[in-house]
């Protein structure tokens, strides 16, 4: 078994990494998941937690969570004592523009940031946009309802950016190519938390995301049916992710991107599909129920 952590830091960084771990600990045994998980491993009550030595090798012993039970169990992880996340902001990997859509609710409206939580196609062509932003399954109705029966798109004047991650599935090649046969504009790929935060990003090199270190600590575990991708969220109190299983095989990278960034990347992304198990990329069931009226409109 093979673990990837970020590295301490002369200037105190290590300390505020436990502080953020420590955090997230004492968010997650407040939920009715990680509370029986922490349990098993000795942390019977939040003082034990608050009295560990290294938080990074409480967090290393816990189990992997399928991503499954992370999916149809969701209830149980919610830490109902944390405030609501502030709504996240789209994250531009190349210069602002005047106008970009997001077709998805939640996210925070800005200047030049319009937000579709009921996207009507017709709205979004009149609004113009240069950019368009949001889960794999809304930007692959969009696309496919163009390429079968013709349907109308925005025309798109800079790029996709394709929200993938916990939520949103995987940005596959084939997918890549869709995007880039419907908006002819390149595709960016995002992966979001549980809220839609930013974990990792693509930039105009498309060699791998961009891990925001800050906010999401990714490690290989190597299983019986290979290697996979894990993912705990640092900055989600309210719903807390810890070593959550992405259904993705990968590479954590800490070589210099061509971008110049040195900063940890996910390279070689690929989707691990076992017996039974639905694609990653598959279009979740919200995706499709916030773009049914952009289908028939």
């Amino acid at each position: 078994m093979r673990f990837l952590w970020g590295r301490r830091s002369a200037s105190g960084g290590g300390i505020q990494v436990d502080a953020r771990m420590r955090a997230l600990l004492l968010a997650a045994f407040n939920t009715r998941y990680y509370r029986r998980v922490l349990d098993a491993t000795g942390l019977r009550k939040a003082a034990d937690i608050l009295a560990l030595a290294s938080p990074a090798e409480a967090l290393r012993r816990l189990p992997a969570v399928e991503l499954s039970q992370w999916r149809f169990r969701r209830e149980a992880f919610v830490n109902r004592s944390a405030s609501r996340s502030e709504a996240p902001r789209l994250f531009l990997p190349l210069p602002p523009v005047e106008k970009a859509a997001v077709l998805a609710a939640g996210f925070k409206r800005g200047r030049g940031v319009r937000v579709f939580s009921e996207l009507r196609r017709s709205s979004l062509i009149r609004y113009r946009p240069q950019v368009i932003a949001g889960p794999i399954g809304v930007l692959r109705l969009l696309a496919e309802a163009n390429e079968d029966r013709g349907a109308p798109v925005p025309r798109v004047s800079h790029a996709v950016i394709a929200f993938g991650g916990v939520r949103h599935g995987f940005v596959s090649d084939e997918a890549r190519d869709l995007f880039w046969r419907i908006f002819e504009v390149p595709v960016f790929g995002q992966f979001l938390g549980p809220d839609g935060e930013l974990l990792a990003w693509e930039c105009e090199a498309h060699d791998g995301l961009h891990v925001r270190t800050e906010a999401a600590l990714f490690e290989t575990e190597l299983r019986p049916t290979g290697p996979e991708l894990l993912v705990t969220c640092l900055t989600n109190f309210r719903h807390p992710v810890l070593r959550l299983a992405t259904g993705l095989a990968g590479e954590v990278c800490h070589s210099r991107c061509a971008c110049g960034e040195t900063a940890t990347r996910l390279v070689g992304l690929r989707r691990r599909v076992l017996n039974g198990t639905p694609p990653f990329d598959a279009t979740p069931v919200h995706a499709l129920a916030a773009s049914a009226s952009c289908a028939a409109d």
